[in-house]
């Protein structure tokens, strides 16, 4: 049999998760799970993946509560940083208010995170840099290679050479990252450097941010993704240090100096809740993509299906049962109208069924919900072609998702509510002049959903508003943005007294 595996969770299929849950809901001891896992699979697992792999299951079948209570029991029997950030992945998609808990849990995953890492004093301070010459920064990020990265981390690196910033890439995903003249066009590549840094050890990867002279180094990642090196950031091979990109929430780490955010997702009445101090910008967004028209925006398509068809794109573990009880309600207001649900868990059993359910208390067929999974980026982009009206999810709210459907044409519905997971749609939407599809509460969410979907002629128009002036939103303009952030790096960098604005 082959070596344990410690991380489960993404060598089963759909048909094995819901069968462990199963398993588990029918009092199985987790010796049971393993014995079975391992004859399924033919590999040998710990105790902990299989505790692990049950928290992420529930917890991408919109089951937060579950997987938040599994996971606090596990990190009772076995304190560590990992379980720490399970917890707070599954309080992001709680239905209740976290700011002051996520805060709280983060200093003490921060906390835990440092009694684990072998620390040492910062060789950094005492370093002698000449602070005249030009700015070198680092970057560490996992999804460089993908299309995310190619949307939103090679404009970074661009805008940020074109600056005259010497640029460096820690890239640690799977696969090897080469640069060419399609993705980083019109920018002299002599100073943007690429490293693949996978394999390499913390004090290998501390050296080398030391060996590169980095004075402001990024976190892309964002704590929780599975794959991060944060214990670099807890040793500060840098002096400055920002959190940036793929998590607005703090970090929770007394070593990152500053968060960039903007005040629509961050504002200033919510910095207690961070141990970053915020860097704003002036064109008041906290990221930029650049898309691409491979796909036209079409007609409305209700004009040629003759019903609304609604949709969200979102990842399931934003999708709870107050939000499928809602849309329950809207599908039944707006009569012959369906909703695409479209997302890798659909493809489970457990989960479809669980829609189907939610759908069918308010008296909608199964014909009218459409269960899609998982595709890449460019078919997305064309089913898109097929929705009148895109809703967002809520508490936690969609990044994504709402870029690509307002790049499509498509409008989206948002609830604002209270801290940062809440109001990321939001503040999209206020930057395309959207604020109009902003919400409050529930019933207005309801009625935003209803009137727009009975008054065609207002869609038409919110469509063709959005098709002429989205390609101006400075969510989608890295030529506006990036060199913002660089002026901004330019106030904070090491020596200078200038304070972000």
């Amino acid at each position: 049999m082959s070596p344990e595996i410690h991380n489960l969770y993404p060598y089963l299929s759909h048909k094995e998760r819901d069968e462990i849950l199963t398993l588990f809901e029918g009092k199985q001891s987790v010796d049971t799970l393993r014995r079975a896992i391992a004859h399924i699979k033919g590999f040998a697992v710990s105790e902990q993946a299989i505790l692990e792999s049950l928290v992420i299951s529930y917890l991408d079948e919109g089951d937060s509560q579950r997987a938040e209570s599994l996971a606090r029991e596990f990190l009772y029997k076995s304190p560590n940083a990992h379980t720490h950030n399970l917890i707070l992945r599954c309080m992001l998609s709680s239905t209740r208010n976290i700011q002051q808990e996520f805060y709280e849990e983060s200093r003490n995953w921060a906390k835990l995170y440092e009694t684990e890492t072998t620390r040492s004093p910062s060789p950094s301070d005492n370093r002698d840099r000449d602070t005249a010459g030009k700015l070198s920064i680092g970057l560490f990020c996992n999804y460089a290679n993908t299309v995310f990265g190619e949307m939103a981390i090679f404009p970074m690196l661009q805008n940020f050479a074109e600056a005259g910033i010497d640029v460096f890439l820690y890239n640690f995903s799977l696969s090897e990252l080469h640069l060419d003249g399609v993705h980083l066009k019109n920018c002299d590549q002599g100073n943007i450097f690429i490293h693949n840094v996978k394999n390499s050890t913390l004090e290998q990867l501390k050296q080398k941010v030391l060996d590169d002279q980095i004075e402001i180094l990024f976190d892309l990642n964002g704590r929780l993704r599975e794959d991060n090196r944060l214990d670099v950031f807890f040793h500060r091979p840098a002096p400055v240090q920002i959190n940036y990109f793929n998590l607005t929430g703090t970090s929770g780490m007394k070593s990152f100096d500053y968060v960039i955010a903007d005040t629509v997702t961050l504002p200033q009445e919510d910095e207690k809740f961070y141990t970053e101090r915020v860097i704003r910008l002036p064109c008041d967004v906290n990221g930029a993509y650049q898309m691409l028209r491979t796909t036209a925006i079409g007609s409305l398509p209700y004009q040629k299906k003759g019903y609304i068809t609604f949709a969200s794109f979102n990842a399931f573990f934003k999708i709870n049962d107050p939000l499928l009880n809602l849309w329950g309600r809207i599908l039944r207001e707006v009569p012959e109208s369906r909703i695409i649900i479209k997302n890798q868990e659909v493809s489970r059993q457990r989960v479809r069924k669980k829609i189907y359910a939610a759908f069918s208390a308010h008296g909608i067929a199964k014909d009218r919900v459409i269960l899609e999974g998982y595709t890449p980026m460019e078919i997305m982009k064309v089913r898109y072609a097929a929705v009148d009206i895109a809703l967002d999810t809520f508490p936690y709210s969609g990044g994504s998702t709402t870029l690509n459907a307002l790049w499509q044409g498509v409008p989206v519905i948002a609830l604002q509510g209270r801290g940062w997971r809440c109001n990321t749609a939001a503040s999209m939407l206020t930057s395309a002049g959207l604020e109009g599809l902003i919400v409050h509460s529930t019933e207005e969410y309801l009625q935003k959903a209803v009137h727009l979907a009975t008054d065609t002629d207002l869609l038409q128009a919110v469509r063709e508003h959005i098709k002429t002036n989205i390609q101006n939103c400075p969510y989608f303009r890295p030529d506006i943005v990036y060199p913002q952030i660089a002026a901004e790096l330019q106030k904070v960098r090491p020596g200078k007294k200038t304070s972000p604005a």
